[in-house]
């Protein structure tokens, strides 16, 4: 089971992120509805940090970057360079952390704890 976390600026529809119908795909999807666009800019200087362009991250790190400007990642993919991007692009943007496995919002903290403890222990894997 993927835990997607989404990553970027949403609406919100109570206590967690609205989603809109995506009624020009088949099979119709629903996608959260983003307030405004991460900075792209500030996307691809925390991506070159980790040698990567802001449009292709490793496959490893199940993340994709959505055109309508939000990023939606598997948070236990198990690699420390992505959740090193996530906790970067929380702080240099703001952005709001939600975890769609529990319908809640996350703190960037939390983020940081499980990167802190793979940097302690050597290892790669969460």
């Amino acid at each position: 089971m993927i835990h997607y976390l989404y990553v970027g600026h949403f609406k919100r529809d109570g206590d967690f992120i609205r989603f809109e119908r995506q009624t020009e795909t088949k099979p119709v999807l629903h996608k959260p509805a983003v307030r405004r666009p991460l900075d792209p800019a500030i996307v691809a200087s925390v991506l070159a940090l980790k040698g990567c362009t802001s449009s292709r991250p490793p496959d490893s790190w199940g993340m994709c970057l959505d055109e309508s400007g939000f990023i939606s990642w598997d948070r236990f993919c198990g690699d420390a360079d992505a959740v090193a991007v996530v906790v970067d692009l929380a702080h240099k943007t703001r952005c709001d952390l939600a975890d769609y496995s529990s319908l809640s919002f996350i703190e960037v903290c939390e983020l940081e704890k499980l990167l802190s403890e793979s940097r302690d222990s050597n290892r790669r894997q969460f």
